[in-house]
């Protein structure tokens, strides 16, 4: 069953539970305010879990200056900043007539160091597969040929037979 109410005129359901993890959030989010290092943490994790970033580029930079995660759960929320941000992208390149736009926005994440990882690669390195094409740039298309090589998906496999003769053509 739904928790329901009326915001400004509009009824607003949810589903059961949700109210209180919204109070769960805005308090951790106000002891993170008042100076609790721990909440800050805890903030940090739920913002990632809810991918509530509009820049990226930011919060790379607030993950790397915040202290209090080990190795492993830094690696973990790098990752899952990473692959949000490229979810965004891929959302993009869905529009054909867009893909040039997100093949460019995944070589600036490539640029940056941020590759996505997981089943969102074999996407990733065809992106920036088409960028190097576009772009004239045969070592990056080399780069994500041979990343493909390395993932045994259907998609990955259709990418490089697209993308190994174009940049054969590019080598020359």
């Amino acid at each position: 069953v739904f928790g329901c109410s009326t915001v400004e005129g509009r009824r607003i359901c949810a589903l059961p539970g949700v109210k209180q993890k919204v109070a769960e959030f805005r308090a951790i989010e106000k002891r993170a305010g008042d100076g609790d290092e721990q909440a800050q943490l805890e903030l940090f994790r739920r913002r990632v879990e809810l991918a509530h970033f509009a820049d990226f580029d930011a919060a790379a930079k607030q993950l790397a200056a915040t202290k209090g995660f080990d190795d492993a759960e830094r690696k973990k929320l790098r990752t899952q900043l990473v692959n949000q941000e490229f979810n965004l992208i891929l959302a993009l390149a869905q529009d054909e007539s867009k893909r040039p736009e997100a093949a460019k926005a995944t070589v600036g994440m490539y640029r940056k160091q941020r590759i996505a990882e997981g089943r969102l690669a074999q996407y990733y390195w065809s992106l920036l597969g088409l960028a190097g094409a576009g772009g004239g740039d045969a070592k990056l298309r080399g780069t994500a040929v041979e990343q493909l090589k390395k993932i045994d998906e259907p998609f990955a496999r259709r990418s490089l037979r697209q993308l190994e003769p174009a940049l054969k053509r590019l080598r020359g």
